[in-house]
């Protein structure tokens, strides 16, 4: 069997008064992360977990402390929390284009005083060396876009400046 894996890095590290607190509870979930001091270093040693288990009780306690800053997690997780009574941990799907991780940091930069972009840097690859299971992308996040580009769009740009 082959074992597939994503590291990503964000950079520069973030600062934790830049981040609500349920924007730091789903990126600490979402990644690995490191405070120093009055900074967050988030990475993933082999991959992002994409789809988020947390408890009804966590969520609601980082979101009354959220509330006061613009965020579309704030709504997302108020969504969720009044869709059902139950006393559970809720599964949240970061793959939906509009709500993920990179709309996460969106969010932070737009609001950062210090931030004018965030970076993720990944590289993807299999220990069974297969051609289409090896690269990597970098994306920049600023207030306006979020671009990134992978390795095999880097090399048809290339190949499209060269003619070939």
């Amino acid at each position: 069997m082959a074992n597939n894996y994503f590291p990503t890095i964000i950079q520069p590290n973030i600062p934790l008064k830049d981040m609500t607190d349920l924007e730091f509870l789903i990126l600490h979930t979402v990644f690995t992360s490191v405070v120093d001091g009055d900074k967050a270093y988030f990475f993933a040693e082999e991959a992002s977990n994409d789809v988020v288990y947390i408890s009804r009780e966590e969520l609601a306690d980082a979101l009354a402390t959220s509330n006061d800053r613009d965020s579309f997690l704030n709504k997302l997780v108020e969504d969720l929390l009044l869709s059902t009574e139950i006393d559970e941990d809720f599964d949240i799907n970061l793959t939906t284009p509009g709500q993920t991780y990179f709309e996460i940091l969106q969010d932070i930069v737009k609001r950062s005083e210090t931030l004018t972009y965030i970076t993720v840097v990944s590289a993807f690859y299999c220990d069974k060396m297969r051609p289409h299971d090896f690269g990597g992308a970098a994306h920049v996040i600023t207030k306006d876009k979020i671009r990134g580009k992978s390795t095999v769009d880097i090399i048809n740009d290339i190949l499209e400046e060269e003619h070939l």
